[in-house]
């Protein structure tokens, strides 16, 4: 990949030369295990905020650390960005439980049905246009409402 890497992190010191580190507050020592989950889970729906992004970048593509990816990256996110266009698309998730990369076992070890997939928040494609905008902060809204 030769494009720019932004780390959002509130620890910038720890991001390599070969990344942006993207400061965000700490989370607040007082949060318990839940509230600190999604304290660092809110910032997904800022990105198209707090990234320092100029006009030549046209997308953003979020993935968790914890997501690994087994081939190059640039025909993942040519395929990513064509899927995205052809369906005029706000936002492009990973649609889990279709049976690739171990997902089989993942619901098997978790009971649950094949037709129970969900999409996966740890890895989505979103452009700079008004639509995804629209869709982030819906998603926004609606993760920091009160249960």
């Amino acid at each position: 990949w030769q494009g720019e890497v932004f780390v959002v992190t509130d620890r910038a010191e720890c991001v390599p030369p070969s990344a942006k580190a993207v400061a965000v507050p700490p989370m607040p020592a007082d949060n318990d295990r839940h509230a600190a989950v999604k304290y660092g889970k809110q910032f997904k729906q800022q990105l198209l905020e707090i990234l320092p992004l100029s006009e030549s970048h046209k997308y953003v593509l979020y993935m968790d650390m914890d997501i690994f990816i087994g081939t190059p990256i640039d025909s993942l996110l040519t395929q990513a960005i064509a899927d995205f266009e052809e369906k005029k698309a706000a936002i492009a998730v990973v649609r889990e439980g279709t049976g690739i990369n171990g997902e089989d076992d993942f619901y098997q070890t978790n009971r649950l049905k094949p037709d129970q997939n969900k999409y996966h928040g740890g890895m989505f494609l979103i452009s700079r246009s008004s639509a995804s905008k629209v869709c982030m902060e819906q998603w926004r809204k609606w993760y920091t409402s009160p249960l």
